[in-house]
């Protein structure tokens, strides 16, 4: 840690830093943030555990996952973030967690482009298309860890909807996206 450089210093960086890390492929960028959380957990190790803790509950959010739809394990290790858990524990517990997290939500979509591609709704395919799509896309860990366990099923959804939409559409009306 430099000389000078507060706690709050750190927590705010880190709090700004966090979303462009997350959705970088970049690890030198990835490695900086862990070491910044590495320095801060020496300093005010109840202040990074704050910290993991607000990231796991607005990852859960932008998922659409409630920590009820998290497995019995993952809601155990989400709790444990409320106790006095070193560091180290703190940052396994937000992998383990939005790891699962990224798998249901990877589910729950998979789930939904299946159902849309039942009804026939060409607007909800296309929509649903996209959103899987960007999923894949997305580089934070835990989406690309879901993402590597489901790829073939994904991969193979992403082609029938897109298979789907061509067969069932006038060629010169067809705008659906590509990637």
């Amino acid at each position: 840690v430099s000389p000078g450089v507060t706690q709050k210093e750190i927590a705010n960086a880190l709090n700004e830093a966090n979303e462009t890390v997350k959705n970088s492929a970049d690890p030198e960028l990835k490695k900086q943030k862990d070491q910044a959380e590495d320095n801060l957990g020496k300093i005010d190790p109840e202040r990074l555990r704050n910290l993991i803790k607000t990231e796991v509950v607005n990852e859960l959010q932008k998922f659409g996952i409630k920590a009820g739809d998290l497995s019995s394990e993952s809601q155990q290790k989400l709790d444990e973030l409320n106790n006095n858990i070193k560091p180290e524990e703190a940052k396994q517990i937000r992998k383990e967690t939005l790891n699962d997290a990224g798998v249901k939500a990877l589910n729950k979509l998979i789930s939904e482009v299946e159902q849309a591609i039942k009804s026939g709704d060409q607007k909800k395919i296309k929509s649903k298309y996209k959103e899987l799509q960007e999923f894949t896309q997305n580089n934070s860990e835990c989406t690309q860890n879901a993402y590597s366990q489901k790829k073939d099923i994904v991969n193979e959804l992403l082609e029938k909807a897109k298979n789907w939409s061509s067969q069932n559409t006038n060629k010169s009306n067809n705008n659906f996206p590509t990637g």
